[in-house]
């Protein structure tokens, strides 16, 4: 990218917020296990070994790629 294309004016972009009321009769998060200290039903799995070196999941970012003329 070249210092011409860094210094052009973009359009101001005015954020916006809506506030939406939801009516709901139940939760809407699921509750968490019931977990006892030293014991329980909850286990940790070790991470398994891959050649794999992303993060799964990671969103690519890139702030120029929003400012399109």
């Amino acid at each position: 990218m070249d210092k011409k294309e860094f210094k052009k004016e973009k359009a101001y972009v005015k954020p916006t917020i809506e506030v939406v009321r939801v009516d709901i009769e139940g939760q809407m998060l699921a509750g968490s296990p019931a977990v006892q200290p030293g014991g329980g039903s909850i286990s940790v799995e070790p991470p398994k070994e891959d050649e794999d070196e992303e993060i799964s999941g990671a969103k690519k970012f890139n702030m120029w790629s929003e400012w399109e003329d």
